[in-house]
C-alpha cells in the first residue's frame, strides 16, 4: 500500500534540532502537522535505511494468560526494525484530515494516575482529533481523601487537594459501581483498590459519546442522535485506548485509507484474539486499543443503552448485558455480534504483522510461534511467515501497549524528534529535545 512510514530518525545534528523547533511552531492544536506526522517532512528524514526500535530499559514482565497460569515469555533482545523506502507517489494530503480519530481513555482521577494523564496529553494525545478521558464520579485516594464529583461541595474540597478536573475529562455521573470500596477478601475488609467496574465504565462512556449525558433516554423514552452536538459526528473513527498504551493516531488514519474502508461501513478492529471463541462464540479485540468506525460505534451505543440491566451484580456470561466484570472485550464483542452482526477484524499489514503490540516491543519482534506453542496469544490466528521469522510488528504500527508514562516521552523523541509540553494555558507550548 502507499502508506507513508512514520519513523522520524533522531539525528544528532544542528539541522535536525532546528527542524524540530520549526515544526513545533506551526503545530495545530491536535498536532497533525507535527514532525513525523507530516508526509513532506517524513520524506526528507527517513530515506531508505534501517532503524532500531528504542532501547527502553525496563524489567521483564510476566504475561498472565487469560484464565491460565502465569508464564514467562522467552525473549532474544531487541530485533531490527526495517522501514521501506518512501513511495514518491504518496499524496501530500494527510489521511488524518478526512479520517479524524476520537480517542477515549477510561481513567481513574487519583494522584498516582496523573502522570499518565499528562504524558498522554503531551505526546500521542495531541494527534487525536478529539481526546477525552472518562472517569468515575469518585476521585482522589486514601491519602488525599475521596471526593464525589457529583456534589458541588466536594468538588470544591477536591480542588483544595489539587484534584481539579480539566475540560478534557468527562465525569460519568451515572456510574453505579464505585471503584474504591471493593472487598479485599479476608474479614470482608474494604480496600482502596480498583473494583471490577471497567465494563460499566466503557459502555457508559460510548453511550455518552453518542447521546451525551442523557444516557440515550429522556423520561424513559429512547432519544435520537443529534448530529449537531454528538461527538459521534465530530470524527469518523473511534478508539478506546488504555492509559498504558502509546497510540499513533496518524497511522490509524493511514491504515483505514490503505484498507479503503469507509466510516459508514461496520468495522470493529485491532489486535484480535480468538481464545474466547470456544466458550463465548466470539473473537475479541484486545482492550489495549479497540477501534470502531462511526457506523459501528452508533450500533454499539444503541445496543449498550438497550441491553438488560438485570443481574448486573453477576459476572459476564456471554450475553449482552450489564455485568460485574473486570474486562470489557468479551461483552463488547458479544453485543456487537448480537445486535449488529459485527465481528472483530484483525489489524495487520499485508505480511500479517500486527498493528497493535500487546507486549514489550523487543519481545514481540523476536517471538517464534512454533517454539512457543499455541498459547492464547496465537490461538486461531492465520499463520504468516513472520510468526516464526520474527519482525512481526507492522512498520506503521497503531499502538504499543504495556508502557509506563515515562516511556511515552522516549517514544515521542525517538519517532517525532521532540516533545511539546502544554503548560496550564494549552496555547502555550515549550519544546523538549
Amino acid at each position: 500500500g502507499n502508506r507513508v512510514p512514520f519513523h522520524a530518525i533522531v539525528m544528532f545534528s544542528v539541522a535536525f534540532a532546528l527542524l524540530c523547533g520549526v515544526t513545533t511552531i506551526y503545530m495545530s492544536s491536535f498536532g497533525i502537522s507535527h514532525l513525523g506526522a507530516d508526509p513532506t517532512t517524513r520524506r526528507i528524514t527517513t530515506e531508505n535505511r534501517d532503524v532500531w526500535i528504542p532501547q527502553v530499559t525496563k524489567k521483564k514482565k510476566h504475561v498472565t494468560a487469560h484464565r491460565r497460569s502465569e508464564m514467562q515469555i522467552p525473549t532474544r533482545g531487541a530485533a531490527k526494525y526495517q522501514i521501506k523506502k518512501l513511495s514518491q507517489s504518496t499524496a501530500n494530503v494527510n489521511p488524518a484530515d478526512k479520517n479524524r480519530l476520537f480517542c477515549m481513555v477510561p481513567f481513574i482521577w487519583r494522584p498516582t494516575n496523573l502522570p499518565a494523564y499528562h504524558a498522554i496529553r503531551n505526546t500521542w494525545g495531541k494527534r487525536c482529533h478529539i481526546l477525552k478521558f472518562f472517569i468515575d464520579p469518585i476521585i482522589g485516594d486514601a491519602e488525599v481523601g475521596h471526593y464525589n464529583a457529583t456534589k458541588a461541595s466536594e468538588i470544591n474540597s477536591a480542588r483544595k487537594a489539587n484534584l481539579t478536573i480539566p475540560n478534557d475529562v468527562v465525569i460519568l455521573h451515572d456510574m453505579q459501581r464505585e471503584w474504591h470500596t471493593c472487598n479485599s477478601g479476608e474479614n470482608n475488609r474494604k480496600s482502596d483498590e480498583t473494583c471490577r467496574n471497567i465494563w460499566e465504565k466503557i459502555w457508559r462512556a460510548w453511550v455518552h459519546v453518542v447521546y451525551g449525558p442523557t444516557g440515550g433516554f429522556r423520561r424513559g423514552v429512547a432519544i435520537k442522535v443529534h448530529e449537531e452536538t454528538s461527538f459521534a459526528f465530530k470524527a469518523e473513527w473511534f478508539v478506546k485506548v488504555d492509559a498504558d498504551t502509546y497510540l499513533f493516531p496518524e497511522n490509524v488514519a493511514r491504515y483505514v485509507e490503505w484498507k479503503k474502508w469507509s466510516h459508514d461501513e461496520h468495522h470493529y478492529f485491532g489486535h484480535v484474539l480468538n481464545h474466547r471463541v470456544s466458550d463465548r462464540g466470539v473473537s475479541i479485540v484486545a482492550g489495549a486499543a479497540a477501534f470502531f468506525s462511526r457506523a459501528t460505534l452508533l450500533a454499539a451505543a444503541d445496543a449498550f443503552r438497550r441491553m438488560p440491566m438485570e443481574n448486573g451484580n453477576l459476572e459476564e456470561d456471554g450475553i449482552c448485558r450489564d455485568a460485574y466484570t473486570g474486562t470489557d472485550e468479551v461483552v463488547t464483542a458479544v453485543c456487537l455480534k448480537q445486535y449488529a452482526n459485527v465481528t472483530a477484524e484483525p489489524a495487520i499489514d499485508s505480511q500479517g504483522r500486527e498493528e497493535v503490540a500487546l507486549f514489550d516491543i523487543s519481545d514481540i519482534l523476536s517471538w517464534n510461534r512454533t517454539q512457543m506453542g499455541e498459547w492464547w496469544y496465537w490461538e486461531g490466528k492465520e499463520r504468516f511467515p513472520c510468526h516464526d521469522k520474527g519482525d512481526c510488528l507492522a512498520h506503521l504500527p497503531m499502538a504499543f501497549h504495556k508502557y509506563e508514562p515515562q516511556y511515552f516521552y522516549d517514544f515521542e523523541k525517538e519517532f517525532y524528534g521532540c516533545v511539546t509540553i502544554a503548560k496550564k494555558n494549552d496555547a502555550s507550548l515549550f519544546i523538549s529535545d
